[in-house]
């Protein structure tokens, strides 16, 4: 992974200005001391102010290259200054000031900071390593110079950030007016020793020096079981130590990426022709992409890669259909991933897909219970990799179970009387839609027969006004019916909220006699609330009861739950259609 994302990003041949041209100063006091002249250029920056202009470009060159690798490879010991050269020093507020006046912590760290870059440790590896840049000797006169400076600034320094009245321990930097290029090569000073993970690993083989890149993997005295027992080498792999330094920067890079002023997470690196290396959350049509997903934290890691060939977020046509034939519902022709991805997140997962991609324990909500929890555990990497890496092979394996278990959860947690506008009802019209375009073989054709049995339920039980009670003709019309009687018995109820949890055996029948017997139970429970003289009912009850299922042991679930969701036929009110009909012509 890394080497292949490192090919790419060589193709722009200054990774260091890339990394410089993305990264953005933090929020703290800024100073630039020059010993010369005794003139000091200051900048605070906060969330109101500007980041652009000379003085910041400056300071956010010199803070890139006296940044430390990371906390646990400090210059300071004690870990009180977290810059890395001679000319510069980071601190924080606490650090500098305590009661109003110097800390002594602050004199104290100043002189262990200097004597160490100073006096730097030697040992055999770091020599070596050091030994490959032809670096200028270490300057104890400059060094000395700078920590003298410093120090006889120091009542300077508090008063002026007395003078700020700061409510928060926010960093103060302190940078010596020195060029660019001998901020780069102290940074590289400090940094050849510490860039690879252990130096421990590092071997040399025909004058090049290989070892454990820092980035995207942990092999310490902490983590020993990461260690390889049972080979001949002890390390997953090793780079060389220009890679280390590229690899660093390119991780660098990638962590200040941001869109909107957020920061970015996951995205794609189009390989492209005109070698153009760049970060985008959306997928570029039709081009081979790196596809990474950052885990940022103290130490970021790319913990998910894939190199996509020919991605694009165009699809074949999607159409979704009102097949419920649902009031205020709009049939789409969706020809972008990135807008069906949206349907799936709002229709299934109640907007808990996209979010909770990369997190490994979802939290629980208010109309996202534990089981949708493990529904989405189960099913969003099949998900992420159809929407966001375009292969439909999960998909298409699961899409079925998965949809089904949703939206019966989702049922189970509605409260919603009007269930026909609820968005239970349209994540049914998603998933026949779904069925339908993934061709999942034996329920591609659910929708079409849903749509046909509005109009056929409707002839029997509202527009033949003979006094025979009507029957079914076929399965499908016995489930729809099933559905449809289902929801207007729980209608009867005084509860004030409604529970379509009492469905629940209902919805995991094996056969057509379970179904009934249910049927038969809320008949009874309900009894004192029906109506003998409502032909409607009588005919439903007719129906459902009256039928023998052709195939018994095969419950067509979604066609139940159609009828269920759908328009209760019973309260339908012929002037509403004929005011639809007005409205359509």
């Amino acid at each position: 992974m890394i080497y292949d994302l490192l090919d790419t990003y060589r193709k722009n041949d200054d990774g260091d200005r890339m990394a410089i041209e993305s990264y953005s100063l933090k929020d703290g006091l800024y100073f630039r001391l020059d010993t010369s002249n005794n003139e000091v250029d200051e900048l605070l920056l906060n969330k109101d102010v500007l980041r652009d202009g000379k003085l910041y470009n400056w300071f956010r060159k010199a803070e890139y290259y006296s940044r430390l690798i990371e906390m646990n490879k400090p210059v300071d010991s004690k870990k009180q200054i977290h810059s890395n050269n001679i000319y510069s020093i980071f601190i924080k507020h606490d650090t500098l000031i305590l009661d109003g006046t110097v800390s002594p912590k602050f004199i104290e760290s100043i002189d262990r900071y200097f004597y160490t870059l100073e006096n730097p440790k030697s040992d055999e590896k770091s020599d070596n390593l050091l030994a490959k840049y032809y670096l200028p000797e270490n300057n104890k006169e400059t060094i000395q110079r700078n920590k003298q400076y410093v120090l006889s600034k120091i009542d300077w320094l508090v008063d002026r950030v007395l003078s700020y009245n700061f409510k928060t321990n926010i960093y103060i930097k302190i940078f010596f007016n020195a060029s660019i290029e001998e901020y780069k090569n102290e940074s590289i000073r400090y940094l050849i020793p510490k860039i690879f993970n252990n130096n421990n690993y590092n071997i040399e083989t025909n004058g090049t020096i290989y070892g454990l890149s820092n980035n995207n993997m942990g092999l310490n005295a902490k983590k020993p079981y990461l260690e390889h027992k049972t080979t001949n080498y002890k390390v997953p792999f090793r780079i060389t130590l220009d890679d280390a330094l590229e690899v660093k920067s390119l991780f660098e890079w990638l962590e200040s990426q941001s869109e909107n002023n957020k920061p970015v997470h996951y995205g794609y690196i189009p390989i492209s022709s005109e070698d153009q290396f760049s970060f985008s959350s959306k997928i570029t049509d039709e081009t081979n992409s790196h596809y990474i997903h950052l885990e940022k934290g103290i130490k970021s890691i790319v913990d998910d890669y894939d190199f996509l060939p020919g991605i694009t977020d165009k699809i074949e046509p999607f159409q979704l259909n009102n097949y419920l034939c649902l009031p205020d519902f709009n049939e789409e022709y969706i020809t972008s991933r990135k807008t069906l991805e949206s349907k799936v997140d709002d229709l299934l997962y109640n907007k808990n897909l996209i979010k909770n991609y990369n997190i490994d324990k979802p939290k629980i909500r208010a109309d996202f219970s534990s089981r949708h929890v493990d529904l989405l555990n189960m099913s969003k990497i099949a998900m992420h990799n159809y929407f966001c890496k375009c292969d439909d092979s999960s998909i298409r394996s699961c899409i079925d179970r998965i949809s089904l278990a949703l939206i019966k959860e989702s049922l189970f947690i509605c409260s919603y009387k009007i269930l026909e506008k609820s968005s239970v009802a349209s994540a049914i019209n998603l998933r026949l839609s779904m069925l339908k375009y993934f061709r999942i073989g034996g329920k591609e054709g659910m929708g079409d027969i849903v749509r046909g049995l509005s109009q056929i339920m409707k002839e029997k039980i509202i527009d033949n006004k003979t006094d025979e009670y009507k029957q079914c003709d076929s399965d499908s019309e016995f489930y729809f019916s099933s559905g449809q009687l289902t929801r207007y018995l729980i209608s009867c109820s005084q509860a004030e909220r409604v529970n379509y949890n009492i469905i629940d055996p209902i919805l995991n029948a094996r056969d057509s006699r379970k179904i009934k017997n249910e049927v038969m139970k809320l008949i009874d429970k309900y009894s004192h609330a029906l109506s003998t003289k409502s032909s409607r009912l009588n005919n439903l009850i007719s129906m459902v009861m009256g039928y023998e299922p052709e195939s018994p042991d095969k419950v067509l679930h979604d066609i139940f739950l159609a009828g269920f969701a759908s328009k209760n036929l019973i309260y339908y009110k012929e002037k509403e259609e004929s005011k639809n009909e007005k409205n359509n012509e």
